[in-house]
């Protein structure tokens, strides 16, 4: 049995959800067609996390 993540990995439960706000907030913005915006988020979400995948995924599918 499995424990979920808050119980195994000593980590703040502000820090987790602030990363994955602001990662549906990219995708949304992705979504909508406003890159700047996606890379802001994405952006901001590896400044907290600096080993997110989706947001290293998505940086690099919108380039520069």
């Amino acid at each position: 049995v499995s424990l979920p993540d808050f119980l195994v990995f000593e980590q703040s439960l502000k820090k987790k959800n602030e990363v994955h706000c602001q990662y549906l907030m990219g995708l949304g913005a992705l979504g909508l067609g406003d890159f700047l915006f996606a890379r802001q988020c994405f952006d901001e979400v590896l400044r907290i996390d600096a080993y997110h995948q989706g947001a290293i995924i998505h940086i690099l599918e919108i380039g520069n």
